[in-house]
């Protein structure tokens, strides 16, 4: 099997196709709905660590902004983000314990939805910070929500358009944000922020589908030849196969 990683390995372009990486199309001669399944399945199955995560992040948060939140904006916040998370490990159990291994275009929605509300979560910080503490807090903010990206590139940059959409939202506010409060120098911070992170984002999940195309050449053939000694097995058929010097199954005819 080593032979067919090599094989596979040398047949690659040099990049794979940006929106192929992210997601947006198809290109190329590779199962996608089974490379698909192995991003979105990896994703699901460290919903621990996602959800340890979050829980420090907002607890960080808490204590930041405790004292200049009102209550009531604090637990409904509270609330909306616990509420997100609740319904963003429900529907990956869709993708664990589904019986085939694709990905169906639903539940690639649903988990754009909840990169989506996340993203939500994370940025309406900017604003409450804002308004019910000044402009000096904003920058507190920020680098909160920075440390936040970096666990969504850990842990969600398989699946790159979760992260990219965490990316964006969050840029996209901040700079408002910074912008409307007189601030717009700190809107370079911004970029290079959203910059790094598109980009560690790309390279991230790029990485995994290399990985994963090879996985899944070696474990196709891994089935075509367990199916070759099954059928001799069961019907006594005149299969003729070839071996090499490590009685590896070169050939089957």
């Amino acid at each position: 099997m080593h032979d067919v990683r090599h094989q596979v390995e040398d047949r690659l372009p040099e990049r794979l196709p940006v929106l192929a990486v992210l997601g947006l199309n198809e290109s190329g001669d590779y199962d996608w709905s089974r490379l698909r399944h192995r991003q979105y399945r990896y994703v699901a199955h460290r919903k621990h660590q996602r959800l340890a995560g979050h829980i420090a992040a907002a607890g960080a948060a808490m204590a930041l902004f405790w004292s200049v939140l009102p209550i009531w904006v604090s637990l409904v916040w509270l609330a909306f983000m616990a509420i997100s998370q609740a319904i963003y490990n429900f529907r990956d159990r869709t993708v664990t314990m589904g019986p085939k291994p694709s990905v169906t275009r639903r539940e690639v929605e649903v988990h754009h939805l909840g990169a989506v509300t996340f993203a939500f979560g994370w940025s309406i910080l900017f604003p409450m910070v804002l308004y019910f503490a000044g402009p000096s807090m904003l920058l507190p903010a920020f680098a909160l929500i920075a440390i936040v990206a970096m666990g969504a590139v850990t842990v969600m940059g398989l699946v790159p358009m979760g992260s990219v959409i965490y990316f964006l939202v969050t840029g996209a506010v901040s700079a408002g944000c910074f912008a409307f409060s007189g601030q717009p120098h700190l809107i370079v911070l911004v970029a290079l922020y959203v910059a790094f992170g598109l980009a560690a984002t790309l390279v991230r999940a790029e990485a995994f589908l290399r990985y994963a195309i090879v996985r899944n050449a070696v474990t196709e053939k891994s089935e075509t030849v367990s199916l070759l000694l099954r059928e001799f097995e069961e019907n006594e058929a005149d299969w003729l196969w070839q071996i090499d010097k490590s009685r590896r199954v070169r050939a089957a005819s």
